[in-house]
């Protein structure tokens, strides 16, 4: 049995003031097996399991805030990974998906998949069947449902909604085989359901005739709630620290070599720092001495490189100029800690 306890999901909580964190959640908060292990990457059912023991998204941001993973109450929570399209990477967003027990049949379906996914089990065909087959009728029955599900900023795979433009066609029907591997797959499932939870919460204010404006009108509030969330204006920053590679304070290269306040240039202002850095005298006048004689190697002999200054390291060699940044930058993380 393979467990899966890590993937390339991440619980992101986006406060009002456009500033976020990236969240780190406990394995014994989903497996609760008494092991204590903080993750900010997780599998996407494992951010699952966790969300859907809450009856409210503010129950779920009181929990998160008890624990010390929120620095404010007033926050929108979303799970984000990262995504490639034409060589570019993007920020794709999932919703939060919370227990219902008006929704309790769909909801244990989605517990039992998720736990399936978790421990690398399959799910029944005849479950899914039966989840498919419901989905399909309320397509078919609903307008308004029909509508909210199909628009373009909807989170039900693109196969799906293409395909479901065809069911009022006539003699047309939906064949499980054209969807067995949709179906199987456990976020396309769990965005169909976050979809549907949403569609059912809009429709409480709703009790229009028409379904089709009905469908409409709940498709404006859905496109009105990402507006008023103002996610777009974190995503950039987000695909830096959701990056494996990322470790909070550094900086990349990239960074440098963007830089426009440079008169002389990106590579040239490197370049220069260099220059300028191995030209330094060290702090300590014999130490100098000792350099300009035996160079690097001779200080290194003699001295712990950790009683030199961050500059003085650099000019011993021990790393290079784009490091050099980089610690500079995570000291000053560390300092705004304490």
């Amino acid at each position: 049995m393979n467990l899966i306890t890590n993937g390339e999901y991440y619980l992101i909580a986006n406060y009002r003031n456009n500033k976020f964190s990236v969240l780190q959640l406990n394995r014994n908060w989903f497996l609760k097996d008494g092991n204590d292990i903080f993750s900010k990457r997780n599998d996407i059912s494992s951010i699952d399991m966790i969300t859907t023991n809450f009856k409210s998204i503010n129950e779920l941001i009181n929990f998160l805030y008890e624990n010390g993973q929120l620095e404010s109450k007033d926050v929108d929570l979303f799970i984000a990974h990262s995504k490639k399209y034409n060589g570019k990477k993007y920020l794709n967003e999932s919703e939060i998906i919370i227990d219902n027990k008006e929704k309790e049949e769909r909801m244990e379906f989605l517990k039992h998949m998720a736990n399936a996914r978790l421990y690398d089990e399959d799910t029944s065909s005849e479950e899914i069947n039966k989840f498919f087959n419901k989905f399909v009728s309320k397509m078919k029955s609903k307008a308004s449902f029909y509508y909210f599900m199909i628009n373009p900023n909807s989170k039900v795979d693109n196969y799906i909604i293409e395909k479901s433009k065809h069911i009022f066609e006539p003699n047309y029907y939906f064949n499980n085989n054209e969807f067995k591997d949709k179906f199987s797959n456990y976020s396309v499932i769990r965005n169909i359901i976050s979809m549907w939870n949403l569609y059912d919460e809009l429709l409480l204010n709703h009790k229009g005739v028409n379904e089709r404006q009905t469908g409409y009108d709940l498709t404006h509030e859905y496109l009105l709630l990402n507006r008023i969330n103002r996610r777009e204006f974190i995503h950039e920053e987000a695909l830096k620290q959701i990056d494996n590679n990322y470790i909070e304070g550094q900086i990349s290269i990239d960074d440098y070599c963007n830089k426009k306040d440079e008169p002389e240039g990106p590579v040239d202002y490197l370049s220069l720092k260099h220059i300028e850095l191995k030209a330094r005298p060290f702090n300590n006048p014999e130490i100098e001495k000792i350099y300009q004689k035996y160079g690097a190697e001779g200080v290194v002999k003699n001295f712990s490189p950790n009683s030199f200054t961050l500059e003085e390291q650099f000019k011993l060699g021990l790393f290079d100029i784009v490091e050099y940044f980089n610690r500079k930058e995570k000291a000053k993380v560390e300092s705004k800690k304490w």
